[in-house]
């Protein structure tokens, strides 16, 4: 089991970026859990434990979910704010 707001570091960035756990759902046919990942892009992704632990390396440490967002939109804030310098 995973938990909740744990960090993962991308074992191959051109397949996904790094990533936080956002939550965590057990199948009910498939009695397998899955887990809802946002990656530092802003996608939304949802992989079983098997997949989180063949594309990511775990982090030791966890951070809220909403800290992890508030990070991400500050720093689109500024990325659009340069692009906007350079039109």
């Amino acid at each position: 089991m995973i938990n909740i707001g744990t960090v993962l570091y991308t074992k191959d960035g051109r397949r996904v970026g790094n990533a936080i756990i956002l939550d965590c759902m057990y199948g009910i046919f498939t009695e397998e859990t899955f887990y809802m990942i946002r990656t530092d892009f802003g996608n939304i992704i949802r992989l079983t434990e098997e997949e989180v632990k063949r594309d990511f390396y775990l982090a030791d440490y966890k951070i809220h979910p909403a800290v992890q967002l508030k990070q991400q939109t500050d720093l689109l804030k500024v990325l659009v704010g340069n692009m906007k310098s350079w039109l």
